[in-house]
C-alpha cells in the first residue's frame, strides 16, 4: 500500500509543478509532447511580441500634454520620461525570445550552447520562432542551461557593431 501512496504523491507533485509553470510554458510542453513544438514556439513568440507592442503603445498614450505650471510642470516631464522608458522596455521585451539550445544549429553543426553569451547569431531563415536577422545571445536559462534567451538587434545596433569592428581592424 505504501508504494501506491508514494506513486500517488509523485503524480500529485508533478501535476502541482506543471500548474505552477507560466501558461506559455505549459502550452509549449503540451505541444512539444505532440511534436508540434517548433510551430508552437513561433506562434507563442509572435503572440507575446504582439501583446508587448500593444502594451508599449498603451504606455505611450498615457503621456500628458496639458499645460502645467510650477512643480506640476517638472513632475509631468518626469512622468512622461518614465512612460517613454516603460514603452521602450516593453518594445525591447517584444524582440526577446527564449528557445531551446537544441532547436538552433550553428554553421559548424553545433547548437547554441557553443555560441556563448554576448555573441551574435545571424539567421538567414526563420528558426525556432525567430525571424531572419541578427540576434544577441543574452543569457542561458533552465536547470541545465539548455535554453537560450536572445534579443533581436535593431538596425542601429547592427550598424554600431559593424562600425566598432571596422575601427578595431584599423587599429590592429
Amino acid at each position: 500500500m505504501d508504494n501506491r501512496e508514494a506513486a500517488k504523491a509523485r503524480v500529485r507533485a508533478k501535476v502541482a509543478a506543471e500548474k505552477a509553470l507560466p501558461a506559455s510554458e505549459r502550452i509549449a510542453n503540451m505541444l512539444h509532447a505532440t511534436h508540434t513544438h517548433a510551430d508552437a514556439q513561433a506562434l507563442l513568440a509572435a503572440f507575446r511580441a504582439e501583446v508587448l507592442r500593444e502594451a508599449a503603445e498603451v504606455a505611450e498614450s498615457l503621456r500628458q500634454f496639458e499645460p502645467a505650471f510650477g512643480a506640476r510642470e517638472s513632475a509631468q516631464v518626469s512622468e512622461n520620461l518614465g512612460v517613454l522608458r516603460v514603452a521602450d522596455k516593453l518594445r525591447s521585451m517584444a524582440s526577446t525570445r527564449t528557445v531551446s539550445c537544441f532547436d538552433v544549429e550553428l554553421d559548424n553543426g553545433e547548437n547554441l550552447k557553443d555560441l556563448g553569451v554576448g555573441n551574435v547569431l545571424e539567421l538567414d531563415q526563420p528558426t525556432a520562432g525567430m525571424e531572419p536577422g541578427a540576434w544577441l545571445l543574452v543569457a542561458y536559462e533552465g536547470d541545465f542551461q539548455d535554453r537560450a534567451r536572445l534579443r533581436r538587434l535593431s538596425r542601429d545596433e547592427i550598424d554600431a557593431r559593424r562600425r566598432a569592428d571596422a575601427m578595431a581592424r584599423i587599429y590592429e
